[in-house]
């Protein structure tokens, strides 16, 4: 209300689709609004002008990222119906080239009702034919008076100027004669106030007096009932999007309200993400017709809707519209596989080594905008659901005893029909180890206490200890660590492994024999074992050429794989999701610190992606992105990240998957001629 304190709060999203962080905010208020503080998270400062009607403040927002900004504000007193605040952001700390940022920023200020309104310094100065009366309202109002020679009235004169101090003058009044009056205020919402009726005589011929009323409080309240606007604002769509495109086209639009549009914005996810529609000229029009090209460049099925907001809030919702956008044929990445939060690699042979009962997350990259994917192994077929943020497509698979080895088939299929079949690494079943009518326990030797505890399994979807039954079924997933095993039955001699000390994901799936118990000093055993290793952890020797491709850097340039020659590189393909991208990096980092050319490369990601995780890392080197995966063309991929080491003809000579040191590459690059 009209001279009242408030904080209004708003909530603002980065939206920004280079993934560049917000720093840079400006408010700017509606008319009779003064801004006296601005608050958010990350608050590096804020400026607010002279006149209070703009503030800035300096934060951080990460894209995706929300924020709840408070706004302190105290109201002048005057009136208006409706008013929007203006929000502008930046990328850059110095606010250049500021963005307008959509959403509901509508305020309305009313004076609080007429009982808000009071009326005082009544005063008089009456002559044989006229009278002026003059007044003070509590807010700005304009007046009247209505007068007659009874109750009834009959005659009025009205202030139409609106203000605080009010004067009429009725003149034409007849000498010596008693006159009815009533004083009326009114603001620019129609609340008003009214004193009781009051009279006055006037003056014989000739004579003029003044007559002051100590009158100072309202007495008849008169107000008027406020319309709220409850009819919904229309949108229609003209463009008809029927057909597959190789880019999203121009959509043109027409929306309608009688209170005026407020703001317009689209989803190409059936709502689950909205983005405005620039129409900052238009605000406030009833109809608005217009059009927007929504910045799609991936292939994929998409579903198109439109809201619109007038200016009372109302929000209406376009009919959904499908179409598909299709450049390539799909395309899959390779695939990774973990046991919670542990990788497991191909080994030497190529194949994927796992065992039963455990939850498997088999994970794919994709380009081409694939509808579906599947995999067959053997002769069940499991689906990938696609994450809609990460655009990473997942599959959980626990295997059973009856699932044999198999070489599984992945199929893609997108919006237009396009399909890729691909075969991927063997997946063999391991068997259950035979421990019968036991229990088996897995000791972990933790560094920080200096001791062997029971290892935590929960966390890799894994039981520790396994009690076994007559069949005698147990294996066990092991990550990288120290640790011993103990079997145990009943009548038979505790026996514990050798300490086995594993630098890589290991299978423990042996068969024990446990020895019976004859005398009292036979009540232990000591076993060898041997844990299946799971991953590689050499070099391969290539002799490949490197794909000529060209690829786009965090930094917004061109890049082109034929700039490689020269000199010995490293070329590494992963992903910005992995579970060991931060640390690659940062491997990477030091190498191209220390004069290794390194060419990291975002495997089916943009650049915006690259550049944020540049950011985020604070990383020297430029990334590389690969959003239509052409690194997979004859690459033959087996896993991320894959480090690739290219000779100075353009020729792949070594590559490694998984994670690798510093010394290590070096030590490879230092077998290259």
């Amino acid at each position: 209300t009209s001279g009242e304190t408030a904080t209004i709060v708003f909530n603002i999203t980065n939206n920004d689709e280079s993934s560049n962080l917000l720093h840079w905010l400006k408010i700017t208020a509606p008319t009779n609004f003064v801004i006296t503080s601005l608050d958010g998270p990350s608050s590096g400062g804020t400026t607010i002008n002279d006149s209070g009607s703009e503030a800035v403040i300096m934060t951080t927002l990460s894209s995706g990222e929300s924020g709840d900004f408070s706004v302190g504000v105290t109201t002048t007193g005057g009136v208006t119906s409706t008013g929007s605040f203006g929000i502008q952001a930046s990328d850059s700390s110095e606010g250049d080239s500021p963005a307008g940022c959509g959403g509901d920023t509508t305020v309305s200020l009313t004076s609080g009702g007429s009982s808000a309104i009071t009326i005082s310094n009544v005063s008089l100065s009456v002559s044989d034919t006229a009278a002026t009366i003059t007044w003070s309202s509590s807010l700005p109002t304009t007046g009247s008076v209505q007068y007659g020679t009874t109750s009834s009235y009959g005659g009025s004169i009205n202030d139409t100027t609106l203000g605080t101090s009010h004067s009429v003058t009725l003149s034409g009044l007849s000498s010596s004669t008693q006159y009815h009056y009533l004083v009326t205020s009114t603001d620019q919402s129609s609340n008003s106030a009214s004193l009781t009726d009051k009279t006055f005589t006037t003056s014989p011929s000739g004579e003029t007096r003044t007559v002051t009323s100590t009158v100072t409080s309202t007495v008849t309240n008169t107000v008027r009932e406020v319309y709220k606007d409850v009819i919904l604002p229309s949108i229609k769509i003209k463009t008809e999007l029927k057909k597959i495109y190789e880019a999203f086209p121009s959509v043109e639009f027409v929306a309608s309200d009688e209170s005026g549009i407020s703001r317009i914005r689209y989803s190409i996810d059936n709502g689950h993400n909205w983005y405005p529609v620039n129409i900052d000229e238009k605000i406030g029009k009833k109809q608005i017709a217009s059009s927007f090209t929504p910045s799609i460049t991936d292939d994929g099925e998409y579903v198109l809707i439109i809201e619109v907001t007038d200016a009372a809030g109302n929000k209406s919702f376009s009919k959904e519209l499908k179409t598909t956008i299709d450049r390539l044929p799909p395309i899959v990445g390779p695939l990774i596989v973990m046991s919670g939060p542990q990788i497991v690699n191909v080994n030497s042979s190529n194949n994927l080594d796992l065992i039963v009962d455990v939850e498997y997350k088999f994970i794919l990259t994709s380009a081409g905008g694939p509808k579906t994917i599947n995999m067959t192994c053997g002769q069940k077929k499991y689906n990938f659901e696609k994450n809609i943020d990460t655009g990473v497509w997942v599959t959980k698979i626990k295997f059973e005893d009856e699932d044999k080895s198999c070489i599984p088939t992945l199929t893609a299929i997108d919006g237009a029909g396009n399909t890729q079949e691909k075969d991927i690494n063997q997946i063999v079943i391991n068997k259950r180890g035979i421990l019968k009518n036991g229990t088996i326990t897995v000791y972990w030797y933790d560094s920080f206490e200096n001791k062997f505890v029971l290892w935590d399994s929960g966390p890799y979807g894994q039981n520790n200890p396994i009690s076994t039954s007559t069949t005698g079924g147990y294996a066990f997933l092991l990550p990288q660590g120290k640790y011993y095993i103990e079997a145990k039955a009943g009548g038979k001699r505790t026996t514990v492994s050798n300490i086995i000390d594993i630098k890589s994901a290991a299978i423990i799936n042996d068969d024990w024999q446990l020895k019976p118990v004859w005398k009292f000093w036979q009540m232990s055993e000591e076993m060898l074992i041997n844990p299946k290793i799971l991953g590689s952890n050499d070099w391969n020797i290539k002799n490949i050429e490197l794909p000529r491709i060209s690829l786009t850097s965090s930094a917004g340039l061109g890049f082109s794989t034929l700039d490689i020659r020269g000199t010995i590189s490293v070329v590494s393909l992963f992903t910005s999701w992995h579970p060991l991208a931060n640390e690659y990096l940062k491997t990477l980092d030091k190498l191209n610190l220390n004069g290794v050319k390194t060419y990291p490369v975002l495997l089916q990601e943009k650049s915006a992606a690259a550049n944020f995780l540049k950011l985020r890392g604070g990383y020297k080197l430029n990334i590389l992105a690969d959003p239509d995966g052409e690194f997979l063309n004859g690459m033959n991929i087996k896993g991320l990240p894959a480090t690739l080491i290219v000779n100075k003809f353009g020729q792949v000579v070594y590559e490694k998957f998984g994670n690798i040191s510093y010394q290590e590459v070096l030590d490879v690059i230092s077998k290259i001629n």
